[in-house]
């Protein structure tokens, strides 16, 4: 039984540099720790040409001012300002070939795409919100570029964040760090509800994205997670106080490809559950990975499986309380030969041991 080499000081390493925002610490196989690569470049938010515009018309010796949305294609409304709505319908021409952003400074705006509707963009954000903003899409957007999204959520400079964002139909990105949900201000509600389906192709482009100041932002996927390329993972949390909760499917493609991550640093204390199925393709693609100072609470009482070299279902950084409900499974099918302790299962030196509940520690990892 092969037993990898671990350095303590490159471990902890971990910990003293936080991530940078829309940055991704990645996490190899042991002894070469890879961490804090060089970030992708930070997306420009780009606003319609067109803005709202007045029109005047004599009418019956009446003079009077008509408000014509800057809609282009399906959609009514592409810069609402605070308190506005802009609706995304499948009238023609349907897709809208111009992304939904509010204007700076926006609070509440709500945004709706119907169903049989779309929005098909080219290097800028699908749907652009800011504070206290509600996003349903329940049509299909499509982003392709480098670090352009799906829906993203920003804050103003003095902002507190509070939006919610919902997929319940498909959202697809092509580009590094393009990703599907992107949320950067505090406590944000982002689900992906039965039915919905985010995919993404290229590096460093998650399905979730929650990269803000501590919050305690909920993330949750019902539906259908799919992401395809080096250290894109399904759910991601790089803030302090958020919940990850995963009932539906996950399946990244690549390596390091994580299924669920956090990497909040200090305090750390995101919570990791997984009800569903977790499936990861690559070398050191981990089912379940924290590297939080101070982790939350970890639940499976799913599937984990991870499918390539040197990839375990579950590894961490710090001492962790581990539950893995009877009937869950958790295995890696490309692994080290069977390794009988948790220290040697999940990787980490021994003085980071998992705290344990309902299983034997010697059935933490099994290699079929």
């Amino acid at each position: 039984m092969w037993l990898p080499a671990f350095s303590e000081d490159r471990f902890e390493s971990l910990f003293t540099r936080l991530p940078k925002r829309k940055t991704y610490s990645t996490l190899g196989n042991p002894p070469t720790l890879t961490v804090n690569k060089e970030p992708p470049k930070m997306r420009r938010l780009r606003l319609p040409l067109s803005r709202t515009r007045r029109l005047s018309e004599l009418t019956i010796g009446v003079t009077c001012l008509l408000r014509v949305p800057s809609a282009l294609g399906s959609c009514d409304n592409l810069a609402p300002v605070s308190g506005e709505s802009a609706t995304c319908d499948s009238s023609l021409p349907n897709p809208s070939l111009t992304g939904i952003a509010a204007a700076a400074g926006s609070t509440g705006v709500t945004v709706r795409i119907q169903p049989g509707a779309g929005i098909s963009v080219s290097n800028s954000n699908a749907v652009f919100v800011r504070d206290s903003s509600t996003v349903t899409n329940l049509g299909t957007l499509q982003v392709s570029g480098d670090t352009f999204d799906g829906i993203t959520a920003e804050g103003s400079p003095n902002g507190f964040g509070h939006n919610t964002l919902t997929n319940a139909g498909a959202i697809h990105t092509t580009g590094v760090g393009s990703e599907g949900t992107y949320n950067g201000s505090a406590s944000v509600t982002m689900v992906n509800a039965v039915g919905g389906a985010i995919t993404t192709s290229g590096a460093n482009s998650a399905a979730m994205l929650d990269v803000s100041a501590a919050g305690g932002g909920k993330l949750t996927n019902n539906g259908t997670l799919a992401t395809s390329g080096d250290d894109s993972y399904g759910m991601l949390a790089q803030t302090s106080g958020d919940a990850l909760a995963n009932t539906g499917s996950i399946t990244t493609t690549g390596s390091r490809a994580y299924g669920l991550y956090a990497n909040g640093g200090a305090p750390g204390n995101n919570t990791l559950t997984n009800h569903g199925s977790i499936d990861t393709y690559g070398v050191n693609a981990h089912g379940i990975v924290s590297v939080d100072a101070s982790p939350g609470l970890v639940t499976n009482t799913g599937s984990i499986a991870a499918h390539g070299a040197d990839a375990l279902g579950a590894f961490f950084g710090q001492k962790v309380t581990l539950v893995n409900a009877a009937g869950a499974r958790k295995r890696a099918t490309r692994a080290t030969p069977s390794m009988p302790t948790v220290a040697a299962a999940l990787r980490m030196p021994e003085r980071f041991r998992a705290a344990t509940r309902g299983y034997r520690l010697s059935a933490v990892m099994r290699t079929s």
